[in-house]
């Protein structure tokens, strides 16, 4: 396992690891910035990049997240359109006993798919 990347922004930490098998994308602490999107769209698009540079699908868990505040919404379902729209593999891992949790990614499933393979999971 090799760390490649984190961000810390505020209560928000978000570590990026290659596991050999995916990129996985480990959220913790809580996202309540007035404008995530000023960090976590540059953020992304270097997963991304990692991604397809690695040949690896991407598993964002987000099972130990605390909060975030409905500005962090907008990145995260503009990066699953990204994911949809540039085929890559992504699954969402999250904690369905945060009711949060459960209602934000329940909505999102109409995202998954398929090719690319989408999937948005609660553990």
């Amino acid at each position: 396992m090799e760390n490649l990347y984190e961000l810390t922004e505020g209560q928000l930490s978000i570590m990026v690891t290659n596991t050999g098998k995916q990129i996985q994308v480990l959220w913790e602490g809580k996202s309540n910035e007035r404008n995530p999107s000023q960090f976590l769209k540059p953020f992304f698009n270097r997963i991304f990049e990692s991604s397809k540079s690695l040949k690896l699908p991407i598993v964002m868990d987000f099972k130990k997240f605390q909060y975030m505040n409905s500005s962090t919404v907008t990145p995260i379902v503009q990066m699953l359109e990204y994911a949809k729209r540039e085929n890559v593999a992504l699954t969402f891992l999250y904690d369905n006993n945060r009711t949060w949790q459960e209602l934000n990614f329940q909505a999102m499933k109409i995202f998954e798919s398929e090719h690319p393979p989408i999937r948005i999971i609660e553990k």
